[in-house]
């Protein structure tokens, strides 16, 4: 009787440190199920577009304008300017520096400096601690398996002007070799620009090829999206 006693104990030893083990290995699982699943962009529709580099902000100028996508620009909004990603589309923009994040929309172009991947909006730069430095490294995570709108326009600038003349000029100079070359007007803090162009071009992928050529003649030109 007494070494029956003995062996159950153990076994009921033996079966509470199995259920303390499993305890974890169960809380994982639960925490799996409840996290949703994440776009993979490597292979996804949005795999040619560049995933991390620094973001910037914008605000107050054009706080009340029109965005590229005709939508007014609400600095309070939580948005975001992309050379190339399709409006609508939305996206969660990671700080690198400090692993906080936020949901933005696309609707609008930018930033259109090189080093850069994309603007947000006042509000949006505010929910990552964007504002005071300005800039910071950032992920991009899109939101959906499939554009939100397909864009089949993209072209490749090579230059920004003040001058009109010096922007023709330059125009003139790069149709002896690209013949689909156009002048942009831009208005950008109440000042008038004129970017020269290469395009359009149907496909990243296709747009891109030409970049790469151009990249001896034209450094820094990037592929941006109409």
């Amino acid at each position: 009787m007494k070494s029956y006693r003995l062996q159950a104990k153990k076994r009921k030893r033996k079966n509470k440190i199995i259920g303390l083990l499993l305890i974890p290995l169960l809380l994982a699982s639960g925490c799996t199920r409840l996290s949703p699943p994440e776009t993979d962009i490597r292979s996804g529709p949005y795999s040619e577009h560049r995933m991390t580099g620094l973001a910037s902000w914008y605000g107050e100028p054009f706080h009340g304008r029109k965005t590229a996508s005709g939508e007014i620009y609400n600095m309070f909004a939580l948005t975001a300017a992309h050379k190339t990603l399709p409006f609508g589309l939305r996206l969660r923009v990671v700080n690198q520096m400090n692993s906080k994040a936020v949901l933005v929309r696309i609707n609008d172009r930018g930033p259109f400096v090189k080093s850069r991947i994309i603007d947000l909006s006042y509000a949006a730069a505010q929910k990552i601690d964007l504002i005071g430095p300005g800039t910071a490294p950032v992920t991009l995570h899109p939101l959906s398996s499939r554009p939100a709108q397909k864009s089949n326009r993209y072209f490749i600038q090579v230059g920004s002007f003040l001058s009109l003349a010096n922007a023709r000029k330059s125009l003139s100079t790069l149709r002896q070799t690209w013949q689909n070359s156009r002048l942009q007007e831009v208005t950008l803090q109440e000042r008038r620009f004129w970017r020269v162009q290469i395009g359009a071009y149907s496909s990243l992928q296709k747009a891109r090829r030409v970049r790469t050529d151009l990249n001896t003649v034209y450094p820094g030109c990037f592929i941006v999206a109409d």
